[in-house]
């Protein structure tokens, strides 16, 4: 879920969580596959000894996190997520591999692995929704 800026991953709204959620893991992924997308995800995975970049970085993730977690946000108030769904957690469901995969994988990220990540996680938040 990582952007150079806010330009760099675009937020969908398609109307549907399903296609939200497959576009904007595209988007990740195409993003990660560039120098400047591998470079961002690469100094913010760094651990820092500096209060202020510890900082800096933790704002700007809060608030990647706060853009994306739009698509969750209207899936839950479209009926097509549980009302208990966690935002980021589903969030870090759908980017962590994308990001393992090409970070420490060092291996390309196949065309379809965003849909397939998409399904996986819609399939476990609804599995997993308390009644």
């Amino acid at each position: 879920m990582l952007a150079g800026s806010d330009e760099g991953i675009p937020v969908p709204d398609t109307g549907a969580v399903r296609t939200d959620l497959a576009a904007f893991a595209r988007a990740l992924a195409g993003y990660l596959a560039t120098p400047t997308g591998r470079a961002v995800a690469r100094a913010a995975s760094l651990s820092s000894d500096d209060p202020d970049l510890a900082e800096a970085w933790q704002a700007f993730w809060q608030s990647r996190l706060d853009q994306a977690g739009a698509i969750v946000s209207r899936a839950v108030e479209r009926g097509e997520l549980p009302t208990d769904t966690d935002t980021a957690l589903a969030l870090e469901l759908l980017c962590s591999p994308l990001q393992t995969r090409s970070l420490l994988g060092h291996r390309p990220i196949e065309p379809d692995l965003p849909e397939r990540l998409t399904d996986m996680v819609l399939d476990g938040l609804r599995r997993g929704a308390k009644d």
